[in-house]
This record gives C-alpha cells, structure tokens and sequence, in this order.
C-alpha cells in the first residue's frame, strides 16, 4: 500500500503478455495506470497515457458497452483535470475543453451513478473560472449522489474538497470524517487518494489559499434566493 512505484512496475509486468488491440484486460490495465500516475503525483503521466490509448479505445467495441464507456469518459476527464492544474496556456485550455467535453458526455448517459461524477468534473471547472458558490454547490450535489449510489469513497473525497472550499468549523468537521472513513478502510495516506477520486482541486495537503482570507461559504439552504 502507499507504493505507486511499485504498483506500476507490477502492472507493467502484468500487462507485457497481453495481445494486441484493446481488449477487457487493456481496459482494466488502462483505468489502473491512470490511477496509479494520479495517485503518484504523476499527472502528466496519467494524462499522457490516457489519451496515447483513446484511439484504441475508440477502435475497440468496448465502447458500446454503458458502464465501461462511463469509466472510460469519466477517468479521462479526471485525467484532464488533473493535467490542467499543472499546465498553462493554450495545453491547459484544451485539457479544460475536454474534461467539460466529456462531464457533457456522463450526463447525457442519464445514469444515478454517472451523474455525480459529471458534477464533481463541473466543481472543478467552476473552481476554475472562479465561480466558488457553484462549485460548492456542486460538490454537495455530487457528494449526495455519490453517497446514494453507495459510492463511499467518491463521496467522501467531495465532502473532503467541500471542506477544503467552505473552510471554518463546518468544513474542518468534513475534512476530519473523510480522514476517518479513509483510515478505517486501511488507507495509509487518505490525502492522495484526492488525487483520484477529485483531481483538478488545491492539494489538501499544501492547504487552500481560498481558506484564510475570507469567511466560510453557508450552506446551500442558507444562501439568499435572489
């Protein structure tokens, strides 16, 4: 557990074998390197494996199939996400285009579970235009998806970026619980799995800038109607 290198190098060899085209097992071998290369820090490198498969993966049939096509979308999105908050300029411009591209793309499937997913895609991209009350209000709509599609961890990893965002008593008291689920699942280090499940947001770990100098963001139902 906590040893990305080592994940990656049993990977490598696991997949060495495999056949050519893009096949289940190239499937499930390309959401694990992603994960990994997330996980790591490495989000160049997820990035850059993703897309160097997608041409293979739209040439393979795997695509027909809804809940595949839905991982497939989403961890490229993720992807994206993550490579854009290391990029400038025109690259990170595309990255953005294509992870809005894509949270379009898991609407449309009108799944329970592809839903909060686009919504933590849109979160990020709100976070990223400056539009912090839309990306709370994202991540509450997407945290509560994910927690009615049994989606534990996706959810907690929103409430923990929720927290991140809102700040004060509120928002440390959703940082604290996520770190406890993670803990109780057996993860050694809850904080890189944001890297995961919610790229594309301030490392918790290097804190949010937006915390300091201004007062928590109420609750949805607090906000004024007009």
């Amino acid at each position: 557990a906590d040893e990305p290198e080592r994940a990656k190098q049993t990977l490598t060899t696991g997949v060495s074998g495999l056949k050519d085209g893009f096949h289940l097992q190239q499937y499930h071998a390309l959401l694990v390197g992603c994960e990994i290369g997330l996980y790591g820090g490495r989000l160049d490198r997820a990035w850059t494996l993703i897309k160097q498969r997608w041409p293979a993966v739209q040439e393979s049939l795997l695509l027909r199939i809804q809940e595949i096509r839905i991982l497939l979308y989403a961890a490229r999105a993720r992807c994206a996400l993550a490579a854009a908050f290391v990029s400038t300029g025109p690259q990170q411009a595309e990255l953005l285009r294509v992870a809005e591209r894509d949270a379009r793309t898991l609407q449309r499937e009108g799944m329970a579970w592809a839903d909060p997913k686009a919504a933590l895609i849109h979160a990020s991209l709100s976070l990223r235009t400056g539009d912090l009350q839309a990306a709370v209000t994202l991540l509450e709509t997407a945290s509560a998806g994910f927690q009615a599609s049994d989606m534990l961890l996706y959810a907690e990893s929103a409430r923990w970026q929720l927290g991140n965002l809102i700040g004060g008593d509120r928002g440390e008291a959703l940082i604290q619980n996520a770190k406890a689920f993670m803990t109780g699942q057996g993860i050694r280090n809850p904080a890189r799995i944001l890297n995961i499940y919610t790229p594309g947001f301030p490392a918790a770990e290097l804190g949010n800038p937006m915390r300091a100098s201004r007062t928590p963001v109420p609750r949805s139902e607090e906000r004024p109607s007009c």
